[in-house]
């Protein structure tokens, strides 16, 4: 089972944040702090908020403070690692645009997740992490934007599920298929969420999508 988790940084608001940073590890109050833009801070808390939820709600003994990154920059705890405790670890993986935050969870599986807040952009920009088939199917969309989004927020997510990031596409660019997208040969299967109509939402997994549990976060 793959569960997806979301929050709006207006749940900062009834959340004592003092309690909340002294569960953090002193680098990444660090680098909080060295932010400079208050909405970034907000969605960098909401994060590490949303995590200790998502930890607590699958009842992990593990805490945000243990949290560690791959040279890539993949969140990931060292004593859960799925690939290394496939009966009793987990993956996750993060994601956060405009005001709001998604975690994807699974035990049974490897994950990412990507969401982007739906605004104008020059497609121009992106053409080179696409194939042409892809890019012509953007612009002959009746929907150029939407298309857009959905193929990055794919991409993305596979990527993030991988390990790799972009990165890796300018070394090879990789396919995208009807139910899955193919990097360095192997697949990764993706899957379209609708959590909001101005966010686009994709999450991807190294096993066939069948059964997703998403829910948005609130305090009552």
């Amino acid at each position: 089972m793959i569960k997806v988790y979301y929050a709006y940084t207006s749940l900062l608001e009834n959340i004592d944040l003092s309690i909340l940073r002294r569960k953090l590890a002193s680098g990444v109050l660090l680098k909080l702090d060295r932010l400079k833009k208050e909405s970034d801070r907000s969605l960098q808390l909401l994060s590490w908020y949303l995590l200790s939820y998502v930890l607590t709600d699958n009842g992990s003994d593990q805490t945000i403070d243990q949290v560690r990154f791959t040279p890539e920059g993949r969140p990931f705890f060292p004593d859960a690692r799925i690939d290394a405790r496939p009966d009793s670890g987990f993956d996750f993986n993060i994601s956060h645009s405009g005001n709001c935050t998604a975690i994807i969870y699974s035990a049974d599986c490897r994950v990412g997740i990507d969401i982007e807040s739906i605004a104008e952009i020059n497609f121009s920009d992106f053409e080179s992490v696409f194939t042409p088939e892809i890019i012509g199917k953007i612009y002959s969309s009746n929907e150029p934007l939407i298309s857009f989004y959905s193929y990055w927020t794919l991409l993305e997510s596979a990527l993030k599920a991988d390990g790799a990031g972009l990165p890796l596409i300018s070394a090879h660019i990789p396919e995208i298929q009807e139910d899955c997208v193919v990097i360095n040969t192997k697949k990764w299967y993706y899957r379209h969420l609708g959590i909001n109509p101005a966010i686009s939402c994709c999450i991807a997994s190294d096993k066939a999508i069948d059964e997703i549990v998403c829910r948005e976060v609130k305090l009552s």
